[in-house]
């Protein structure tokens, strides 16, 4: 195989007396972030959040972190002897600035989806895997896994998830590594492409879900792919063949999309002699259509194997009843932007390795890149298919442009200015990307109280309505018993075209809601769920606005057809009758 040994000219070693300062330079930098991000924390306040994000409630001196953690990683790759440690600390300081703030701040875990995954992993856990259940019972390795980390250390799965985009962040650097090393490429390339990854990697797919594992485990099996090719070591031997068949089963017995990406890449780099044998698509296509095979009797009867729709899930779920908060629309442009920063960026570094005859060196990475679109064909994967084919090519976006547009190492300064100003830029973009949805992604712990207060006190089949998708329902092991044959838990208000309307007014509202309520499909009276957070969705995506969402409430409390079942801190299940 072609290996990717960047401008692989002699380089000179940087003299010991000139190593030391810039590592005690680097050190310091790190030890300034770390000391800032701590005091940074208790100064920030997640009320502030507003459309503008998670910037709004973030202290000035979390951002001087973020710039000092940048600083101390450009330090540290000026010449191509950088120490190894020094860019550990670096990238856990990144880490946890990008991951870890939203962990240490709220007090429940980011992103109210993440609660159907904590309900899995319980019901799993509490009942065992039941293939008719839910689609989730047909990949259950995440939540095996999940239940296997719970029952070992005790923590609970709410703190497994709160923590969880720290440790797949860091998981994902290192696996990340691994396959770059398959490249061949040097160490501070290496350490390049895993910055630019860590900063590409805005979209939210890091969290309490099986995405997250099926992301490390691709890179690991790409990697191991990348060495059998190139006969490095023990992965060119049987040990490394019976892993990288045990890894991919894993891998298809967890996610049902990222399987075919790598599917994908093994057979570009055989087609297109990237130097792997022809075995090892046969043998990925073989493990994932058993495994596909055992979930068909769920497939074939719950939603459509083939999905078309590609780019719904980069529109916002909802109109203007109201004109947007201030900041929304600017700051949530900074995700696509990063996007199509690194997607042109990559694209000139093909173009430039074309024109200076370094193609055939470039090929592999290319070929990892594009391999994952093929699976756009025919799933869209609930319409979030093109931001995660994204996602599985960044690695190798990243690569193209660390090798082809960064100076080469030789002794001296990696970055020049162009690595500069492009680092900046795509820092810039980053810190926007991460957090501009946070209005949303920030669960209210008083709302995932309630919800489970439904689930674990109300008989089976009753019907429950919420305001929005930004309900954290199915958070414990029983909300097999209040979801439908489709696997919905909820019926959501603002789907329906009546609802722009009725949220004009308090009233309006609750007779609108009162009305969805009591004909909804199920057992018994329906209940209603209102809560902080499915109000902030609301107010981000001008489906409601706060004077409207309090006058809700005090017409609800009046209702002589509505009683309160249960309140938890400000969220509240009401119950509707005739």
């Amino acid at each position: 195989m072609t290996v990717l040994e960047a401008h692989a000219r002699p380089a000179l070693t940087a003299p010991t007396s000139h190593r030391k300062p810039r590592q005690v330079a680097g050190w310091l930098l790190v030890g300034l972030a770390a000391v800032a991000w701590v005091v940074a924390l208790p100064l920030s306040d997640v009320e502030r959040i507003d459309g503008w994000g998670l910037l709004s409630a973030l202290s000035p001196v979390w951002f001087a972190s973020f710039v000092l953690t940048l600083a101390a990683y450009v330090v540290a790759l000026r010449r191509d002897d950088a120490t190894p440690r020094l860019l550990v600390a670096c990238q856990v300081m990144l880490v946890l600035l990008l991951f870890g703030t939203t962990a240490v701040l709220y007090g429940a875990p980011r992103y109210p989806w993440t609660q159907k995954h904590i309900g899995v992993a319980s019901a799993i856990l509490s009942h065992g895997v039941h293939r008719s259940t839910d689609i989730y019972d047909n990949y259950p390795g995440f939540f095996l896994l999940a239940g296997g980390v719970h029952a070992v250390t005790r923590i609970s799965f709410s703190d497994l998830a709160r923590w969880a985009e720290v440790a797949f962040a860091l998981a994902t650097s290192g696996a990340a590594l691994f396959a770059f090393r398959g490249l061949r490429l040097p160490r501070n390339r290496r350490w390049q492409a895993l910055l630019l990854l860590t900063l590409g990697n805005w979209i939210g797919q890091g969290y309490f879900a099986p995405q997250a594992l099926a992301y490390v485990l691709a890179l690991v099996i790409v990697g191991g792919l990348l060495r059998r090719a190139a006969g490095m070591g023990w992965w060119a031997g049987r040990g490394g063949a019976v892993v990288l068949a045990v890894l991919f089963l894993a891998l298809a017995a967890s996610h049902q999309l990222t399987p075919f990406a790598v599917l994908g890449q093994a057979g570009l780099l055989w087609v297109f002699r990237g130097g792997l044998r022809w075995r090892w698509p046969v043998v990925f296509a073989g493990i994932l259509a058993a495994w596909t095979a055992t979930a068909w009797p769920y497939l074939s009867t719950h939603g459509h194997v083939l999905q078309f729709g590609l780019f719904d899930s980069v529109r916002a779920p909802g109109g203007g009843l109201v004109p947007g908060l201030p900041g929304a629309r600017l700051v949530q442009t900074a995700g696509p932007a990063l996007v199509a920063l690194l997607e042109c960026l990559a694209a000139l570094a093909v173009v430039r390795a074309v024109r200076g005859g370094r193609w055939q060196r470039i090929r592999p990475v290319v070929l990892l890149a594009v391999a994952p679109a093929g699976v756009l064909a025919g799933q869209a994967y609930g319409n979030e298919g093109v931001l995660r084919v994204y996602l599985l090519a960044l690695p190798w976006l990243s690569v193209l442009i660390v090798t082809e547009l960064l100076p080469a190492p030789r002794g001296r300064r990696v970055a020049g200015t162009a690595g500069l100003v492009g680092l900046g830029l795509v820092g810039t973009l980053a810190v926007p990307a991460a957090f501009a949805l946070e209005l949303v992604n920030r669960v209210d712990p008083s709302e995932v109280s309630a919800a489970a207060w439904f689930e674990t006190h109300i008989p089976a089949g009753a019907p429950l309505v919420v305001m929005d998708g930004a309900a954290p329902t199915r958070s414990t092991a029983s909300y097999a018993l209040h979801v439908s044959g489709d696997g919905i838990a909820a019926d959501v208000l603002s789907d329906d075209p009546g609802f722009r309307d009725a949220a004009k007014d308090p009233q309006d509202l609750e007779n609108f809601a009162v009305d969805a309520c009591l004909s909804a499909a199920g057992d018994g009276p329906g209940y209603l769920l209102t809560g902080p957070g499915t109000a902030r969705f609301g107010y981000l995506y001008g489906l409601l606005t706060p004077p409207t969402y309090a006058g809700l409430l005090h017409v609800l409390a009046d209702d002589p057809d509505v009683t309160l079942a249960h309140r938890s801190g400000d969220s509240a299940i009401w119950t509707c009758s005739q």
